[in-house]
């Protein structure tokens, strides 16, 4: 079904922006120094997923986060699609990418695409491969200069906000995933535990 790897550190370093609270969106990214267009700021920490048959490529990722909502499709061939598991609690060394918030909070798509227009998306993805093809990073680069304090934002897309029914609950994932592995434990977030959820993804059959 899927092959999997633990994201390495891209070089560098990973000191302008730190994690704290964002008003009525949890947790956020905030720039602790001046950031200019084009900075490099953050990367995506967690597994890549390169899944085999479409039909897991939304599914994997959750499964191993063991949360909805931090996961990118960040390849899709027609032979396999790469997916990110992104690791859900604040990192120090840099990987706190899938922390970052969109500004929408609306599901009308004129909303999103005029967030867009207007700017109000201060970073974008940047994805490397290697010779090889193989998924190497996903940085985090600042579509302008972005001042000390200054929340980061993303654009999530319309599809996250207009089709909430997609999106799994927590409590889904780990009554499906139970019914095969009693093991799975979704409430632990070391970087050894998202191995060991991604070594039981690995072995699941289909549910379909």
């Amino acid at each position: 079904m899927m092959d999997f790897k633990v994201i390495e550190a891209p070089s560098g370093k990973w000191n302008k922006v730190e994690v704290k609270k964002s008003q009525g969106k949890g947790n956020g990214v905030f720039a602790i120094k001046k950031i200019k267009k084009g900075e490099a700021i953050c990367w995506y920490d967690g597994i890549c997923c390169k899944v085999y048959k479409n039909e897991w490529q939304n599914i994997a990722s959750v499964w191993i986060t063991g949360k909805s909502g931090y996961n990118q499709n960040t390849k899709i061939t027609n032979e396999w699609t790469d997916v990110l598991a992104g690791i859900t609690q604040p990192l120090c060394k840099g990987g706190v990418a899938s922390l970052i918030n969109d500004y929408s909070n609306s599901n009308d798509p004129m909303v999103v695409y005029q967030n867009v227009k207007n700017k109000k998306y201060n970073c974008d993805k940047q994805i490397t491969y290697d010779e090889d093809n193989n998924f190497k990073s996903y940085i985090v680069i600042a579509e302008r200069n972005i001042d000390v304090g200054e929340e980061l934002f993303v654009c999530y897309g319309e599809m996250y906000w207009t089709h909430p029914e997609k999106k799994w609950k927590d409590e889904d994932i780990l009554k499906l995933v139970h019914k095969q592995n009693k093991n799975y434990k979704q409430d632990n977030n070391s970087i050894q535990d998202y191995i060991d959820r991604a070594n039981i993804v690995k072995d699941l059959k289909e549910f379909w």
